[in-house]
């Protein structure tokens, strides 16, 4: 084999076993290019027993806005929404090769509040590092607080003191790339696993002597997102848990609470970047009863007031809610106000906040089949 052949097998077979090396290192390439985007997935509920069933719900993220605040940094508005459930506004910061978001974009809250956990909302964790090589791994926060020790324990153990100690870590680890076989179709995938890990340390009295006994009350706790070039996330899986105090030398044996598993797999994508079917599309849903158009904001920024203006296509009731840019709600101008078919517009003045960008959402209900839509914007509020 002459050495010209030899390099042209080395290239070929490098290029048929190292996928890698065709997907992208931007961040930003695995986020859908334009907005308004729309993502629907098939979902899936797993209980601790392995009982696995397709609920029937849909779950939806939809890409609301996103701002070029560099060359390389790009912010992404987001909400997810699920059927019977408020819609839960997000972000995430594509820089460079990393995809960034905060602990309380990723992670339900009311976990931590069922514990007590007082911890930082803003700690930063890196979701994706396309630098990473398959298999490595990183520690994105490791935070620690104490808190009153249950009263189920205290019953165990008398000698148990009031307090225990928390170490909270929230780490991520690069996975294999794949090719995945959706119902949207088959689309190559970056992996990647934040998980989670909970240590508690108690303190028992043995002879006027304080002893600690540390075991896990949750361990690597995992979620897998999987990201396609141009789509964003497209499949997410976790497994089901139980989360149980469990200590033999203290003969402590309790569940506290279960985690339900969940999977959802990309079965529909529409965005605006097809300019021709997309116009099409955008046409069949106004037709479509329940509908809303919403308009951008006017002025923005502005400094004391703007104005939202839509369009229904049939009567309903309104709601406008007002978030900041963590998700949280912040004003409700308008609750449950009923409105006619046609052209509106709500005047905001914007009294109560402070300078900064915010999401708002305008949740339409039709008379007809209750149906609910809740498309959103951003404004600039500058005082």
């Amino acid at each position: 084999m002459t050495i010209s052949n030899a390099a042209g097998t080395l290239l070929i077979f490098l290029m048929t076993t190292l996928p890698v090396a065709s997907l992208s290192q931007n961040a930003a390439d695995y986020m859908p290019g334009a907005y308004p985007a729309e993502s629907r997935f098939d979902q899936t509920i797993t209980d601790p027993d392995d009982q696995s069933q397709d609920d029937g719900l849909d779950v939806i993220i939809r890409l609301l806005s996103l701002d070029e605040q560099s060359p390389d940094h790009i912010r992404y508005d987001l909400d997810r929404r699920e059927e019977g459930a408020d819609p839960f506004p997000y972000n995430f910061n594509a820089h460079g090769d990393t995809l960034y978001t905060t602990l309380e974009g990723l992670v339900d809250l009311s976990f931590f509040d069922e514990f007590g956990l007082d911890i930082d909302l803003d700690a930063r964790l890196d979701v994706m590092r396309l630098s990473a090589g398959i298999g490595q791994g990183w520690l994105m926060t490791e935070q620690e607080v104490t808190i009153p020790v249950p009263e189920e324990i205290k019953d165990e153990v008398p000698a148990v003191s009031d307090s225990m100690d928390v170490t909270l870590r929230v780490s991520n680890q690069r996975q294999d790339d794949e090719l995945l076989e959706l119902p949207y179709g088959d689309l190559e995938v970056v992996t990647f696993r934040p998980s989670l890990s909970i240590d508690v340390t108690v303190y028992v009295e043995f002879f006027g002597q304080k002893t600690p006994f540390t075991f896990d009350l949750l361990d690597d706790y995992g979620i897998t997102f999987q990201f396609a070039t141009g789509y964003g996330l497209v499949r997410e899986k976790s497994e089901p848990e139980i989360i149980e105090f469990r200590d033999n030398d203290l003969e402590i044996e309790m569940e506290f609470a279960q985690i339900e598993g969940r999977e959802i797999v990309l079965k529909s994508f529409d965005d605006s970047r097809d300019t021709s079917a997309g116009a099409d599309n955008q046409e069949a849903e106004a037709e479509k009863p329940g509908m809303i158009t919403l308009n951008a904001n006017f002025p923005n920024p502005f400094n004391a007031a703007t104005t939202l203006s839509f369009e229904l296509f049939e009567p309903g009731s309104v709601d406008v809610r007002i978030y900041d840019q963590q998700g949280r709600l912040v004003d409700i101008p308008v609750s449950g106000r009923s409105m006619s078919a046609g052209k509106h517009a709500i005047r905001y003045q914007a009294d109560n906040l402070s300078s900064g960008a915010y999401i708002y959402r305008i949740q339409f209900t039709a008379e007809r089949e209750s149906r609910t839509v809740s498309p959103g914007g951003q404004f600039m509020l500058i005082k």
